[in-house]
């Protein structure tokens, strides 16, 4: 095999030989991505060379490099990633992709939403993109950060149990509100005739709990330093955006 050879692969176009190594391995550069791997002389006489920047994932997410057997539960949370937001016949992708979800750029590279997960994922911690992005259409490492199961919940949809409901008495509009605590229990917050003044007071007893949920955890160290120093920065105004006046 010579320098300069051109073959046809069985998935990815044509490559070319550029370098011969010892041991009839050769380095190889793919036509259509550019991108060069190594194989044994057996990947270019059959064309069974990969080209590991082809987006052969819903045409949107690529390997990027290597990738071993222990790292499959990663590969298949990534690629079920991207599938719920491009792939129209995912059964997800109608909570997703249709309401223009997608992933960030950077995480088209399996390798960068890898390094990222191994940097931040712990067991038992959710993946969750809208407490940074407040309803985030983007999967992405600037919005994107894992959490307890107890925190997501508490935090996903502060109204999915009617905390704020609206009270006619004698003709006249006010707002009762109640906010669920992270134990599941509620506390009464009183009425209010104004729903702007019921939502802030609302958002500002949310996000006390919230803080005094994060500090719990991640005192039992249940959640990495990062994430901690990450969603230290929210405010009551991430409750308040998200609030809906039942």
């Amino acid at each position: 095999m010579q320098i300069g050879h051109v073959f046809e692969t069985k998935s990815f176009g044509k490559a070319e030989v550029i370098k011969c190594l010892p041991g009839q391995r050769y380095v190889v550069q793919f036509k259509s991505t550019g991108s060069i791997v190594e194989c044994p002389h057996t990947g270019v006489r059959s064309g069974s060379v990969k080209d590991p920047m082809a987006k052969t994932v819903n045409g949107v997410g690529f390997i990027g490099g290597k990738s071993n057997e222990a790292e499959r539960p990663i590969y298949r949370r990534w690629h079920g990633m991207i599938d719920r937001c491009y792939n129209e016949s995912s059964e997800k992708y109608k909570y997703y992709g249709a309401k223009g979800v997608r992933v960030a750029d950077e995480w088209h590279n399996f390798q960068n939403y890898k390094q990222w997960f191994k940097e931040n994922f712990k067991h038992g911690l959710e993946i969750d993109k809208d407490l940074l992005g407040g309803d985030s259409p983007f999967y992405g490492p600037n919005c994107c950060v894992c959490i307890t199961s107890k925190m997501n919940k508490f935090c996903r949809t502060p109204m999915a149990y009617k905390e704020m409901q609206e009270v006619s008495e004698v003709g006249n509009r006010e707002y009762y509100v109640t906010v669920r605590k992270p134990d599941g229990y509620s506390m009464y917050l009183g009425l209010f005739d104004d729903p702007t003044e019921a939502l802030m007071a609302y958002s500002d007893v949310k996000h006390s709990y919230f803080v005094d949920l994060l500090k719990k955890e991640y005192s039992k160290g249940l959640i990495s330093k990062r994430t901690y120093e990450k969603l230290s920065i929210v405010s009551p105004a991430l409750f308040f955006e998200k609030a809906q006046i039942s």
